[in-house]
Parts: C-alpha cells; sequence; structure tokens
C-alpha cells in the first residue's frame, strides 16, 4: 500500500499518493469568534482597559494611527505596526502606557474675570495630547450664556454645541458623554465653577503637558496589566475567550518569561512570542526557547519581516507572530498556520530577516517547536511544524504515538482520508497501514486514536 506524501506547494515528484492540506480562500474578515488580544503602545486611547474593535478603522477611531502626525515622526504606535497591512477579524486591545514619567495634557479655561470654569484634558495619557487644540466660540442656539466647543487633534475634529456652565447647570456630560462609553473622545470636560468661559480659538492644553514618559517590562508584566488582564479577558460579544495573545513591539525576556507563565496556566487560548528583533540569530533563537517551560498553548515564531510601511513608503521591519495572529483570526482551529493557501495572509511581506536558512534550519526549527516564515513557491509561509514526522511517515519510518498526537485534527483526518476514503481500502489495509506507520507497541493505541 502506498504512504502519503505531504506538500504544501505544488511541486509533485516521484508517483504515489500525495496529501495536500488546502484551506479555504482567504476570508475578507476574521471569523467573529476567532478574536486576537494584542497589548502595546499606542499613539492614544483607553490605557490597559482591554478594549474591542471590530476593524481596522474603528482601531484608527479609538487608538489613533501610526504617529502624531509630525512630519517625520517614527512610528509610535507598536500596535499600529502589528496590524498593518495584515487582515483580522475582531480584536482585543490593551494599550500600555508608562508608569513612571506618563502625563496628561491639560488646560483649565477661564472666563473674563479670570475665573476657571472649566477644565479640558486629554482623554488618557501620554505625548499626543500636546496636539489637541481647543475652540470656545458662541452657541448654535444663539444663548450668550451658553457655548460651543471644538477639540481638534492630527486632522480630526469633535464639536460639541449649546454647552452650558452656568449656575445650577451642567450639562458637558450629557452632550459629550463619558470617556468609557465613547473611546474614541479626544477631551474630558470638567465644570470647575459656575459661568461661561471666553471665547478663544486654537488654544492647545498646556497647564500641563502629556508625557509617553519611560517603558518598562513590568508596564506589560505586572499583575492586572495588559498581559495578564488579556490572559482571563473574555470577547464581550461572544463571551468566548480569545483566539490568541500577543505583545506588540516589546519582545524582551521578562515579557516572554511571563508569556511561558500564563501560557501554562491556560487552559483556553494560545499566547504568540518572538525574538527580541531582527537581528537574532537561528541559534540565538532555539537557545531561548530551549530556556522556556514547553508547553503547546505557548507558539514562538521566527524571521521578523519587511513591508512597505503605507504612511511613508519606506520598508519597515515587523514581528513575525502578528501573522500568525492574522492567519489564526481568519481560520479554523484545525488547519495549519503553515498551509500554502495561507501565503494570501502574507502577501505584503517583501522580506525575510533570514532569507539563507537551510532545510536543515527549518529541520531545526522544527524540532523545537518553533513557527519560521519561509518563502515558497507558493509565497511566504510558516514552516508547518509536523513536516518532520510526516517525511518521516512518507518515507516509510515508524512514527509514535506521540508525534502522531502532536499533528493537528485536520492532519489526521487528511491521513484516515488518504487510507481509508480516498483509495477505498477495507479496513485490513488500514490496520497494516498502522502496522506500519507506528512502533509496535503504540500500535493498539494509535488504532483506537485513528478510528
Amino acid at each position: 500500500m502506498p504512504t502519503p506524501r505531504f506538500v504544501t506547494n505544488t511541486q509533485f515528484g516521484a508517483p504515489g499518493v500525495y496529501v495536500r492540506e488546502r484551506a479555504t480562500p482567504v476570508a475578507v474578515s476574521g471569523l467573529a469568534t476567532n478574536v486576537i488580544g494584542v497589548a502595546g503602545t499606542c499613539t492614544r486611547g483607553p490605557a490597559t482597559t482591554p478594549t474591542r474593535v471590530s476593524s481596522f478603522g474603528e482601531f484608527l477611531e479609538i487608538f489613533g494611527g501610526r504617529d502624531y502626525g509630525v512630519t517625520g515622526d517614527p512610528v509610535r504606535s507598536e500596535v499600529w505596526r502589528a496590524l498593518v497591512a495584515k487582515s483580522f477579524g475582531p480584536l482585543v486591545i490593551s494599550r500600555v502606557v508608562a508608569a513612571t514619567g506618563s502625563a496628561t495634557a491639560e488646560r483649565d479655561f477661564s472666563d473674563g474675570v479670570p475665573t476657571a470654569i472649566i477644565n479640558i484634558a486629554a482623554t488618557s495619557p501620554g505625548a499626543w495630547g500636546n496636539g489637541i487644540t481647543a475652540t470656545i466660540a458662541d452657541a448654535s442656539d444663539g444663548n450668550a450664556n451658553h457655548f460651543n466647543l471644538a477639540v481638534s487633534w492630527n486632522g480630526t475634529t469633535q464639536t460639541y454645541k449649546n454647552l452650558d456652565t452656568t449656575a445650577g447647570n451642567n450639562n458637558l456630560l450629557a452632550v459629550i458623554g463619558a470617556f468609557d462609553s465613547n473611546p474614541s473622545n479626544l477631551v474630558v470636560v470638567t465644570k470647575i465653577a459656575d459661568g461661561r468661559p471666553v471665547n478663544i480659538t486654537d488654544q492647545a492644553l498646556d497647564d500641563t503637558a502629556g508625557a509617553d514618559g519611560t517603558l518598562a517590562d513590568s508596564d506589560f508584566t505586572a499583575t492586572d496589566g495588559p498581559l495578564d488582564t488579556l490572559a482571563n479577558h473574555r470577547d464581550s460579544v461572544t463571551g468566548l475567550p480569545l483566539k490568541a495573545v500577543f505583545v506588540a513591539g516589546r519582545s524582551t525576556s521578562a515579557v516572554k518569561s511571563t508569556l511561558n507563565t500564563l501560557a501554562a496556566a491556560s487552559n483556553d487560548r494560545v499566547f504568540l512570542a518572538c525574538p527580541d528583533n531582527e537581528t537574532t540569530s537561528k541559534t540565538a533563537a532555539i537557545t531561548e526557547v530551549q530556556g522556556f517551560t514547553r508547553d503547546d498553548r505557548l507558539v514562538y515564531c521566527f524571521n521578523h519581516t519587511r513591508i512597505l510601511d503605507p504612511e511613508t513608503a519606506e520598508l519597515m521591519w515587523v514581528e513575525p507572530h502578528g501573522w500568525l495572529a492574522s492567519i489564526l483570526s481568519q481560520r479554523d482551529d484545525d488547519v495549519h498556520p503553515g498551509d500554502a493557501d495561507n501565503a494570501a495572509f502574507l502577501a505584503a511581506v517583501t522580506e525575510l530577516a533570514h532569507p539563507a536558512l537551510t532545510v536543515g534550519d527549518y529541520d531545526s526549527f522544527t524540532e523545537q517547536g518553533i513557527a519560521a516564515l519561509e518563502r515558497t513557491p507558493d509565497g511566504v509561509v510558516f514552516v508547518d511544524a509536523p513536516s518532520t514526522a510526516q517525511e518521516q511517515l512518507a518515507d516509510g519510518q515508524p512514527v509514535s504515538l506521540e508525534v502522531w498526537n502532536g499533528w493537528s485534527l485536520r492532519t489526521r483526518r487528511i491521513v484516515r482520508d488518504a487510507f481509508g476514503l480516498l483509495n477505498d481500502a477495507p479496513r485490513e489495509e488500514l490496520d497494516d497501514f498502522l502496522a506500519t506507520a507506528f512502533p509496535e507497541d503504540n500500535a493498539e493505541n494509535a488504532d483506537a486514536e485513528i478510528a
């Protein structure tokens, strides 16, 4: 009876039975149940609080984009970098803010006396708030005691009409809304005293300057911090656990140690990690993974990518685990991220950090459970982790039950189909296959596993 040859592209060799894992076409948006959690810096937005966004556009509205809108500005949002040029479904974002040195931009606005009447503050900490300007003007309803407020930031203007802070009145919350329920708001406005602030145009919030502060590992890893919160978060719409969790833009030893700990304690989501940067070698990555407590809920991804920055038209490095998160958001549990059809999700990749990796290198990654990116005739894909075991089976070598259990459910089903359905093989031939594929001491268990 022929043994199957597993392929991830269209390059067929000697005659025989070939099994290609073919996924469904690329989805326009991710599966509603495959919600991904991301912790990292953002231009603005709610700090630490897990916030659901259903699209990249909604992410931009709440958390801002690449930078502060200043010409030549570097990337300020690592979450933006991780999401750009990828397909995602719903996301839960946990913005990381420095505990040391961060500050919120704010300013009091006074009447003619002058007495401070209202305080306007950015909705969240960060230097982004220094770009906010406020304009107070005559009210649309014609009442001289009322006023309109327009706040602008980075090309966005939000206008609130007919505000009333006179004696016995305060409609600020009713008109502007609470930040908790309106996370795209730029400012929080608080009444200080009765009266009406004087008209003013394009005034910066400069009583206190906004500041980003200095990030530390603890800003990511603290108890009840961004990572800890995502580790237990359930989607507010479906009620289901997050599909996967990763940190954007910070892959230090401390962050990965926390991911390892959270993965070991989890039974309902996976955690994604990657090297510190694009210069990390194959040997260094393998050494790092060997120091982890091995757990199937922690996936280490290798080979940073370069893509075109859509705003500067320059190439930028992007971490690999965001690509895996994108695939996981689009696919069912039993579809391999290494499937050639998933290359469409990585079409934006122009360069891999380590293009000269050999087949032996990728075999080493597979042995260590590392998901590594490789350029194939079909495009850039993740090397399928079970590939070495599949090659053993194709060569007629015994494969242990432990290895079989490491394959995805879909791979096991394909093996069953290849030998039990596609060839219309009788039961005794399937038994012969089992006896060949598995060591004799595992044959009984393996038979039960396949049946």
